[in-house]
């Protein structure tokens, strides 16, 4: 199970953002393949690479309870990174050249009230 944390605050609502359910489901399907080899790198370098060469400032980070932690990074322009680290070493997972935020709404009913 994933613990998930907003990237901006350590207090938040007990409801995962949408940016959890990208990560879990680009995650739970492999991640999306940047090319033969993924960049890795020093876990300190990475907030500075990402800014450096996309642009994209931390979004989202969440961290699973073997220790792995993920991040999502977006800019301005659209474009996204996921990140996984393990210990000190962190990969892209998978990037793109788009993304849209999705609104949370309230559950659906169960059904009318009688």
């Amino acid at each position: 199970m994933l613990s998930w944390q907003p990237a901006s605050s350590v207090e938040a609502d007990n409801v995962p953002s949408p940016f959890f359910w990208l990560v879990l489901c680009l995650v739970a399907l492999g991640g999306v393949p940047l090319s033969a080899q993924q960049p890795c790198g020093p876990r300190a370098q990475v907030p500075g690479k990402m800014w450096q060469d996309y642009r994209e400032v931390l979004a989202w980070q969440g961290k699973t309870e073997g220790g792995v932690l993920y991040e999502l990074y977006l800019s301005l322009t659209g474009t996204w990174t996921i990140i996984r680290t393990v210990g000190d070493r962190s990969c892209a997972i998978a990037d793109g050249p788009d993304y849209t935020i999705p609104t949370l709404s309230s559950p659906p009913m169960e059904g009318p009230e009688t």
